[in-house]
């Protein structure tokens, strides 16, 4: 009975333990590439979301999300990284986060991002998020909350660039 009870209780608190802190996926945003000479700021950043293209991280965020919600998971992101570096005469740019449970109860569904680079890029970013969370909120008809706002710095022609990206996640319902 004492062996039955441990393991009844051994399997309660791992149960719960993993619930909050397990990776359920992994995702690695497309990898921009793109040569120095030239350079269009914008593509830098558009492999984090953009229209013009068919694969980018947010797409493939959302997608990963509506696969595990079709599950049964209630999930959230956690552990954004973006990151961009000169490789020889190429800006290569990486992102990656990880999919979790949900802590709050809420289901996400909806990744999005945005963010400005470049000479004023602070301003142009603060301006741009300034009321998106609503405007998200009542888009997807759901719950919008931020996650993590981030800044990446690379060199280009003997000088830093930079830009500032946030992120947010969209439950379905309020």
């Amino acid at each position: 009975m004492k062996f039955f009870l441990l393991l009844f209780f051994s399997a309660i608190s791992f149960s719960s333990y993993s619930q909050v802190d397990s990776v359920l996926s992994h995702i690695e945003g497309p990898v921009g590439i793109l040569p120095i000479r030239k350079v269009n700021l914008d593509l830098v950043t558009r492999v984090f979301s953009s229209r013009g293209r068919s694969d980018d991280f947010e797409t493939r965020v959302t997608r990963e999300l509506v696969r595990l919600n079709a599950k049964g998971y209630r999930t959230d992101v956690t552990n954004i990284i973006i990151d961009t570096k000169l490789v020889g005469n190429k800006l290569v740019t990486r992102s990656s986060c990880d999919i979790v449970l949900s802590k709050d109860g809420r289901t996400y569904v909806v990744f999005h991002t945005r963010g400005a680079i470049g000479k004023g890029f602070k301003k142009k970013h603060d301006t741009q998020i300034q009321g998106l969370e609503s405007w998200l909120s009542f888009y997807h008809r759901g719950f919008c909350k931020k996650i993590k706002t981030l800044t990446g710095t690379f060199p280009l022609s003997g000088r830093k660039c930079s830009y500032k990206q946030s992120f947010f996640v969209i439950a379905r319902g309020f």
